[in-house]
């Protein structure tokens, strides 16, 4: 467990928090917002760089959580749920609350203890399919995705590729506890670029679209899976 975490204490009221990216971040104190949960733009920026996220897309990735509300720069941490940021197509676990006899139905997706970006790409199709819609898909994508590039552990067997993976812990801790992986270290500063993670995003995006094609030519469920790596 790293300096930054607080161990397996809960903040009051993070239980509220749908994502488990910023349930994680408000967990170990790295968003803190007014005691109503009311927190600025701003201050949803500074905390994406100590993640590790460039200026551009901790800017963009801010505004994206901040539309949620009907504030034109603050948002209500403890009022997301049902807001415009609460989107369909989600895995269930922390909404409409944490539920964690719905984490199996995510870690099914991995194989051998990892969860790689194929697998949450199944994932975000088969969650798709029990509560349809578009926009909500590519929420879930993006979501994914931030949490890979900024919580993922760097794949050994080929750290030139840059594939990144969780671990079935590693999901849990993120998913059920708002717990930093263990072990868990920010990347350098500036070093998630606009570029890298809109890429890595589309990558997503673009193998659960392979997976809605495949279902629709099939009538089936997702295709067989394949050895991670």
């Amino acid at each position: 467990m790293t300096e930054e975490s607080p161990g397996d204490a809960l903040r009051p009221r993070v239980e509220t928090i749908p994502c488990p990216f910023v349930a994680t971040a408000y967990n170990n104190r790295a968003l803190e917002p007014d005691p109503d949960g009311t927190i600025h733009q701003d201050a949803i920026a500074e905390t994406l760089s100590r993640f590790g996220l460039a200026d551009g897309l901790r800017t963009k990735l801010a505004h994206f959580v901040i539309i949620a509300d009907e504030s034109p720069d603050t948002v209500n941490l403890f009022n997301m749920r049902d807001s415009r940021i609460d989107h369909t197509g989600s895995t269930g676990i922390r909404d409409p609350e944490v539920d964690p006899s719905k984490l199996p139905g995510l870690l099914a997706f991995g194989e051998r203890g990892r969860m790689y970006r194929r697998h949450f790409a199944r994932a975000a199709n088969h969650f798709r399919r029990d509560d349809p819609g578009v926009k909500g898909g590519i929420a879930q994508c993006v979501e994914f995705t931030a949490l890979l590039e900024v919580f993922g552990r760097l794949d050994e067997s080929c750290e030139r590729c840059g594939d990144r993976y969780l671990t079935d812990a590693d999901v849990a801790d993120l998913w059920l506890h708002g717990r930093y992986p263990d072990g868990w270290k920010p990347r350098p500063p500036d070093s998630i670029t606009g570029v890298g993670f809109l890429l890595s995003a589309v990558r997503t995006m673009t193998r659960a679209a392979a997976y809605v094609v495949w279902d629709l030519l099939r009538g089936e469920g997702p295709p067989a899976r394949s050895s991670p790596g």
